[in-house]
């Protein structure tokens, strides 16, 4: 599992939540001016997409944003996971704790939802985000592609998760050494790791306990239930230039509903493809590994501009 140096892991009080995140100094030198600030979506702590803080912190001061509540760092009791909530505090963090006039912000997945919101609440953010990198975003209820029987499901099953009754027995279960390998060996070997060498699939199992046991189940499954009933809060478009990175391989967003979504709420979008297999790649050990996934060139294009 990929250990983080802890001198760039830092922690800064939001709203009513503390936020975890990432602060590497750029390792080449391009524009002082301006900082990248990183985030992903569900299940995300910083260990996970580390290495995706580094791919820019060749260049750019980047800021690793770990989403209180979907990582390490639990959310404070009276602090409600929202999407409007987790909007601010992402809103707030930029424009206090990165000290760069000028913003990038890379959002993977419902991290580019907050993004969003954050853009469309708050005048003077745009200001401040002068571009935007979408890795397959997700923006609205309908860019998922459920059909409507198991949309119903999910939000049925999200419901039941969430009792404190059935938070009680799934609390129960991650403790049991013999419930975490099934579901580990059986669910996610098979569907994700049956590529990889033996070794590899060990190391990324590990890392799947680990999510099992620091992410917060009961805000993972209520803000799914969000997703699957919200669309994004205005009819206003934003100008701000967004590179979207797509998959046309996303078990979750079809192209052509993130496509029509972006649209809505977007006036200035270039497309790129991604040779992505899902919606998001796994654990990646070291940033160069990225290179294989991300069009560098393409993206440093575009950031260039």
């Amino acid at each position: 599992m990929i250990q983080l140096p802890q001198d760039q892991i830092k922690e800064a009080h939001v709203l009513q939540s503390t936020v975890r995140y990432a602060d590497l100094l750029p390792t080449k030198s391009r524009r002082k001016d301006t900082a990248v600030v990183f985030l992903a979506g569900q299940k995300s702590p910083l260990e996970r997409f580390f290495p995706f803080s580094q791919y820019f912190a060749q260049f750019y001061h980047t800021y690793g944003y770990e989403i209180p509540g979907m990582g390490v760092q639990k959310r404070a009791p009276n602090s409600p996971a929202t999407i409007k909530t987790m909007s601010q505090e992402l809103a707030v963090f930029i424009q206090e704790i990165v000290q760069e006039p000028n913003v990038i912000v890379v959002a993977g997945s419902v991290g580019f939802w907050f993004t969003t919101e954050a853009l469309l609440s708050e005048q003077t953010l745009r200001n401040k985000v002068k571009k935007i990198v979408s890795l397959v975003g997700v923006l609205g209820q309908s860019t998922f592609g459920f059909s409507t029987i198991k949309r119903k499901l999910i939000l049925r099953f999200c419901k039941l998760i969430t009792t404190p009754r059935a938070q009680k027995i799934v609390q129960s279960l991650l403790e049991h050494d013999r419930f975490l390998n099934f579901y580990v060996k059986w669910l996610i070997r098979r569907r994700h790791l049956s590529h990889l060498k033996e070794t590899d699939q060990q190391e990324f199992e590990e890392f799947e306990r680990f999510l099992l046991k620091t992410s917060d189940w009961k805000i993972h499954f209520s803000t799914v239930a969000q997703y699957l009933t919200t669309d994004v809060s205005s009819e206003e478009k934003l100008n701000i230039p967004l590179l979207s990175l797509y998959t046309s391989h996303d078990e979750y967003f079809p192209f052509e509903n993130q496509k029509r979504n972006f649209e809505k709420t977007y006036s200035d979008i270039t497309w790129i493809p991604i040779p992505l297999t899902r919606h998001a790649p796994l654990v990646v050990k070291d940033f160069h590994d990225y290179q294989e996934i991300i069009p560098e060139s393409k993206i440093f294009e575009f950031l260039d501009k």
